[in-house]
């Protein structure tokens, strides 16, 4: 699956292991009955946003969950904990303004938006032909996550602005993990979503440090 369809795929998301942390909402830390959500009443438009970012983030840590196991890769192994703390972070949110997890009780691979599900699936096919496939899937989906994350984050609350901030700072380091393993075989990934001025100003900064 092409960097181009990845990201029509993911549009038509928009509009339309640790696996019991990562696919199952639970009850911790929601608001007692009768009491509204401690970050407000969120905006269908809040809602909307919070509900894509936390099935993302889970996309992202359940295709490199199996993908590290296909090729037995650290760097999926570390990425994939750290993706799990994304998704995490977004589910806080989630109670925090009362929406509902569209994760909840979803194992992986699991989405309530049908063109993430398959995405996910046509995502593992690709990452399974070869190591470095599987590298460019990593590759892909950072470039993604970052600019839906900066997108989606225009106008939000401040609380949701520093979670998302914290997920911006984590996936910039995944991307350069994932470059510097491509690199490392020979391989030039390009950008589809970064302009080349942004993906080139990542890339050559030191990872950073306050990412999820």
């Amino acid at each position: 699956m092409r960097a181009s369809m990845l990201a029509s795929t993911l549009l038509l998301a928009a509009c339309g292991g640790v696996q019991p942390d990562v696919t199952r909402g639970g009850p911790a830390g929601e608001p007692p009955v009768g009491q509204p959500p401690a970050g407000g009443v969120a905006t269908d438009e809040l809602a909307s946003t919070l509900r894509f970012m936390r099935e993302e983030e889970k996309l992202a840590h359940d295709v490199y969950a199996v993908l590290g196991a296909r090729w037995g890769l650290q760097t999926f192994s570390n990425i994939q904990a750290s993706e799990a703390r994304h998704t995490e972070a977004v589910r806080g949110l989630l109670v925090s303004y009362g929406v509902e997890d569209p994760a909840a009780g979803r194992a992986a691979g699991e989405f309530v938006d049908p063109a993430l599900a398959g995405l996910y699936t046509a995502l593992v096919a690709e990452g399974s032909a070869s190591v470095e496939a599987a590298l460019n899937v990593g590759a892909q989906i950072e470039d993604l996550d970052l600019v839906d994350l900066a997108v989606r984050g225009e106008g939000v609350p401040s609380d949701v602005a520093t979670v998302f901030g914290q997920l911006s700072r984590g996936s910039r380091n995944h991307l350069r993990a994932f470059v510097g393993q491509l690199e490392s075989r020979g391989v030039t990934f390009t950008p589809t979503h970064l302009s080349a001025e942004d993906y080139a100003a990542i890339i050559s900064t030191p990872t950073e440090r306050g990412g999820h």
